[in-house]
């Protein structure tokens, strides 16, 4: 048994969280553009889809930018800082990539963009320091007691921290304040497909969104049970790891894994449907 309430350590013992959420608060209230930038692997793009999914559900407009495997490589690069800069984004999160990229962060700052860097790899020699905020549990200055963590998981305790912030300056005084744990059917996916321990933390996650993944009605998630001939209920940890996440792994090796973000986050049945098939 776990419980959501009582058994997941709070989102501030993890460094570098109070900058990133006080940055990507700023970025709001102020109207920038940001863009959530992932690796093309599950556990990227599922913790790309947790971020733009929640950012647009309380106003944002956010875009998401995935690196093609082969034209571009893994993490970031000058064409693509290029790209978002030309396209008025002044705010970059990155998501399962950013960690090695110091020189990047830097040229992204010349630009006068800002990047916040959300990754679980262990830590190079040389961080990015010019980084707006780092969340990264191998920090050795991070006190978070769970170092097993991925990136969908990290961006979820993200999505935790900003909506504690917002809620405490009263972004949602007119409507209601979001659920979050509707999320968390995208981080179970992320969690068994990245093959991290399912233990601490990442089984308080894996558990409850195992529940969320069996019955969402996210369209995303909706398509890809009908895909492998899978009813509503019964989603379990070798469903995802067998069937559910590689098909998410393929789009990253077989075209651009863009389509899997694209999937999770829209609306449309028709649009999910086709993707997933």
């Amino acid at each position: 048994s776990s419980s959501l309430s009582s058994d997941l350590p709070p989102p501030q013992l993890l460094a570098g969280m109070d900058d990133a959420v006080r940055r990507i608060c700023g970025a709001l209230r102020d109207g920038e553009r940001i863009c959530v930038w992932g690796d093309y692997d599950v556990d990227g793009t599922t913790g790309v889809a947790v971020l733009v999914s929640f950012l647009r559900e309380i106003g944002g407009e956010p875009m998401f930018y995935i690196p093609h495997r082969i034209d571009e490589g893994y993490g970031m690069s000058r064409q693509g800082i290029e790209s978002l800069h030309s396209g008025g984004i002044a705010l970059i999160i990155t998501v399962d990539c950013g960690i090695s990229n110091a020189d990047e962060v830097a040229y992204a700052r010349s630009l006068g963009m800002d990047v916040v860097i959300v990754d679980h790899h262990q830590l190079p020699e040389r961080l990015p320091d010019e980084a707006a905020a780092i969340i990264n549990p191998q920090r050795p200055d991070c006190t978070f007691p769970d170092k097993g963590l991925c990136a969908a998981g990290l961006a979820f305790y993200l999505v935790i921290g900003l909506r504690a912030n917002l809620r405490e300056a009263g972004w949602f005084e007119s409507g209601v304040t979001p659920d979050i744990r509707r999320h968390l059917d995208i981080v179970a996916l992320g969690t068994i497909a990245d093959m991290v321990p399912l233990r601490g933390t990442n089984r308080v996650l894996t558990r409850r969104g195992l529940l969320e993944l069996g019955a969402s009605t996210r369209p995303g998630i909706v398509a890809l049970r009908e895909v492998v001939g899978m009813p509503a209920g019964g989603v379990d940890a070798g469903t995802v790891a067998f069937q559910l996440g590689p098909r998410i792994n393929a789009a990253g090796r077989m075209d651009t894994a863009a389509k899997v973000v694209e999937m999770l986050t829209t609306n449309s049945s028709e649009t999910a449907g086709e993707i997933a098939r």
